[in-house]
């Protein structure tokens, strides 16, 4: 957050708030059948939730988030 002096009774407070920023994905568990030949690795990630915020409806799904804000106090 910034806050900028505009006079003496005025302020202006300006920021962002970075969510899921780096997007990396969500890795499943291991394969763990003793006789696959890929015993023990991580072959998938899980699925992607619907919304950026949970697992509910309603909401598509983006994969980094950015909210701004900007404040005028006086």
């Amino acid at each position: 957050m910034n806050v900028f002096a505009l006079g003496e009774r005025f302020k202006l407070q300006v920021g962002a708030y970075l969510l899921n920023l780096l997007n990396h994905p969500n890795f499943d568990l291991p394969i763990n059948n003793v006789g696959n030949e890929q015993f023990g690795r991580i072959v998938e990630t899980v699925s992607a939730p619907t919304s950026a915020y949970g697992a509910f409806q309603g909401s598509a799904v983006s994969g980094r988030v950015v909210q701004t804000e900007v404040k005028l106090t006086f």
